[in-house]
């Protein structure tokens, strides 16, 4: 039981009006600016579901700014409203697609709301091999160089595990090793996708462990781990705290992502391909 005397009170000290004139303004604006953005939410919503479909008089009344898409894509969107999954239901939906309806309001971020109107929509069709040709073409190169790079990095693991160093196996290839060190979970001088191999890899025994690992621009890493080492944890606390939260993360989402996985293995599913027409 700890007991707690209390010996004085002091009263609080009021900052004089001069000095948080500024900030009280920016604060109120901030509020004001928030309420009015709910009430032209409301009043678009309102508006819409009474049946208005006259998007120019509904622009104008409420002071929005009138703008027209030639190409919105479904699934990739259109600048400058990007493809999120609320726009693209609300674009694609039956009453905005075939019965004239206005769509929305949806809002973009924080801090901007946008209706749709649908003027015109076009069955998906197979472009025209000219047209597309060198989109094909950048894409095979990318595909056949990631798979490149991953035949190479398997062969490389089986040279390193078969006794050769990694210094000559990277020299074979035109490639330099860096030197053995160790790095740190957040360590920002590789890559994120390797530390997360590297971390994930078992810990090296009597021998060393040697595997690759896929990086986000397409390239492979090979890497050796030799040795591991368990950071003090008395020197920065806050560190490990941070750490041990992002690992309980990562351990929720790959549990989540299981269970995701196991529940789509198990459903049946039925495809209704028409609206995709």
């Amino acid at each position: 039981m700890r007991t707690v005397q209390l010996e004085q009170i002091e009263a609080g000290e009021a900052k004089p009006f001069a000095d948080v004139r500024a900030e009280l303004d920016s604060q109120y604006r901030q509020d004001r600016s928030a309420d009015l953005f709910g009430e032209r939410q409301e009043e678009l919503s309102a508006r819409i579901e009474k049946g208005s479909t006259d998007i120019d008089k509904l622009a104008q009344d409420l002071g929005m700014t009138r703008g027209s898409i030639p190409e919105f894509l479904r699934g990739g969107g259109a600048e400058p409203l990007g493809s999120s999954v609320d726009l693209q239901q609300t674009v694609f939906s039956d009453a905005t697609l075939n019965q004239g309806k206005i769509g929305g309001p949806v809002g973009l971020g924080d801090d901007r709301l946008v209706v749709v109107k649908v003027t015109a929509h076009h069955k998906a069709v197979v472009k025209p091999l000219d047209t597309v040709r060198e989109e094909i073409v950048a894409l095979l190169k990318e595909e056949r160089g990631v798979a490149a790079a991953k035949a190479a990095a398997e062969a490389a693991v089986a040279r390193i595990n078969a006794g050769e160093k990694l210094e000559a196996v990277a020299k074979t290839s035109n490639l330099s090793a860096e030197p053995a060190r160790f790095v740190g979970r957040g360590d920002p001088s590789i890559p994120a996708a390797l530390r997360t191999a590297i971390f994930e890899a078992p810990r090296p025994t009597d021998k060393p462990v040697i595997n690759s690992a896929a990086l986000d621009d397409g390239s492979t890493a090979v890497y050796v781990l030799t040795r591991t080492r368990i950071a003090d944890t008395n020197t920065n606390p806050t560190l490990v705290q941070q750490q041990n939260v992002q690992l309980q993360q990562r351990s929720a989402q790959g549990e989540v992502a299981a269970y995701i996985s196991e529940a789509k293995r198990k459903a049946k599913v039925v495809k209704n391909l028409s609206v995709f027409e």
